[in-house]
Formats: C-alpha cells, structure tokens, sequence
C-alpha cells in the first residue's frame, strides 16, 4: 500500500470545510461516548532555538469507521525573521489502526486552520 503525500494545496483542495465539520462533529460525538483515545498533548522544548515541538496522537472509534492520526505541530517564533517560514507549521500522519500502515503524511497547517 503507497502513503499518500499530500502538501498544502492538496490539504486545501480535497479538505472542504463542510467535510471537515461532519468530521470534527463525528468525532467529537464518539468522544461523548467515550470511544476515543486522546492522551495529553506533549511538548518537546528547544530553547536553543527559542521553539518547541507538540505531539499530539488520536484514535476515533465513531460506530462505522475509525482513525489513528499523530498531528506534529511546532512553535518557533524566529522562523519568519531568521528563515522566512511562518512561526507555526504541522504534518498529521494518518494511519490504518488495523494495520498501523501510514495511510497519509499531509500538511497539517491548513487542517489546524479549519
């Protein structure tokens, strides 16, 4: 099975905002019902490069589908000044939870967004 890359412009053309609400809506009624994992974000902290990095994994059991994902977010307020990135940049790895396979790796910046 090939892991689909999908960069920023594809995150914007296939992530419809009402997809994306039906989504978090499902999600969080499987949380109401307590069929979700969610552990606390965690934070790896970098000093020297006035940044940090946060993990934060997921598993939705919600009645007819499920879903893994790791969303990698970072905070580095010097990046638009020293590097001309924006302070803030995210990559979700989206996995098979039956079989662990990466089903995507895909910009999570424009997912945060919505």
């Amino acid at each position: 099975m090939q892991t689909l890359l999908l960069g920023p412009d594809d995150v914007r053309e296939y992530a419809d905002l009402p997809s994306v609400i039906d989504a978090v809506a499902a999600a969080f009624a499987a949380d109401a019902r307590d069929n979700t994992i969610m552990p606390a974000k965690s934070y790896i902290d970098l000093p020297e490069y006035n940044g940090d990095f946060r993990s934060m994994p997921a598993y939705v059991h919600a009645g007819d589908w499920d879903a893994a994902a790791v969303k990698w977010v970072n905070v580095h307020p010097d990046n638009p000044s020293d590097h001309d990135l924006p302070t803030v940049l995210g990559t979700l790895i989206y996995s098979d939870p039956e079989t662990a396979v990466p089903l995507a790796v895909m910009d999570g910046t424009n997912l945060t967004r919505l």
